[in-house]
C-alpha cells in the first residue's frame, strides 16, 4: 500500500486514532478538515511531508487522484465500523501476546549465565543478553539492528549463517578474551 499514510477526518479527529497508529506501527497522519478547500490543502501538505497514500471518502479520492497519489476510499457504515473495531481489538490482543512472549524470552536470556547474541538471517543483531555484553566488553545496545560483521566478525556468526553448520565449543580470542563459541 504505502509506508506513509494520510487519513482524512471531517470536522474533528477520529476517536482512537492514536491507538490505531500505535497498533499498526505505521506512519499514519490524520488530515482534519471542515470544507473542501481545507481538505485540498491538508492533502497537499501531507504529500509535501512525504505521505504517499490517502485514505478517506470520495472527495479525498478525487483530490488524491488529481495530485497523482494513491488513494483508498472508505465508505463507512455501522457494520464496517464495528468490524474495524473488532479487528483492531484482535490485533491489539495479538500484539499484547507477542509483547508478553518477548518479555518471557528476554527474562530467560537475562538469567542465563552464558552470553547470548541473536542475529537474524541477514546477520543483523536483534537480541543479546548482559552476559554477552560483559564478555565482549562492548555496549551492544548501540549495535542493535546493525550487521554483526561490523563489530564481531571474528566470532564467526556470519560463517554459521552462510554454512548452516553450527560451531561446537570453538575457542575464539576476541578483544584479548578467550570465548567459547557454540
Amino acid at each position: 500500500m504505502g509506508d506513509k499514510i494520510g487519513m482524512t477526518s471531517l470536522s474533528e479527529g477520529r476517536e482512537g486514532f492514536e491507538t490505531i497508529r500505535e497498533m499498526l506501527m505505521m506512519d499514519v497522519q490524520e488530515i482534519v478538515f471542515n470544507n473542501q478547500r481545507e481538505l485540498q490543502e491538508g492533502i497537499e501538505r501531507a504529500i509535501d511531508k512525504g505521505l504517499n497514500v490517502i485514505v478517506g471518502g470520495g472527495v479525498s479520492l478525487r483530490i488524491a487522484e488529481r495530485l497523482n497519489v494513491k488513494a483508498v476510499i472508505i465508505e463507512p457504515g455501522k457494520q464496517m465500523v464495528q468490524e474495524a473495531i473488532k479487528q483492531a481489538r484482535t490485533l491489539a490482543a495479538v500484539r499484547r501476546m507477542e509483547m508478553e512472549h518477548h518479555e518471557r524470552l528476554r527474562t530467560i536470556q537475562n538469567i542465563m549465565d552464558d552470553g547470548m547474541i541473536c542475529v537474524d538471517s541477514s546477520g543483523y543483531l536483534n537480541s543479546y543478553n548482559k552476559t554477552a555484553e560483559t564478555m565482549l566488553g562492548m555496549n551492544l545496545n548501540t549495535r542493535l539492528g546493525k550487521p554483526v560483521s561490523d563489530f564481531a566478525d571474528s566470532l564467526g556468526l556470519m560463517d554459521v549463517l552462510k554454512s548452516k553448520v553450527k560451531k561446537a565449543d570453538e575457542i575464539i580470542n576476541f578483544n584479548d578474551n578467550n570465548i567459547v563459541v557454540n
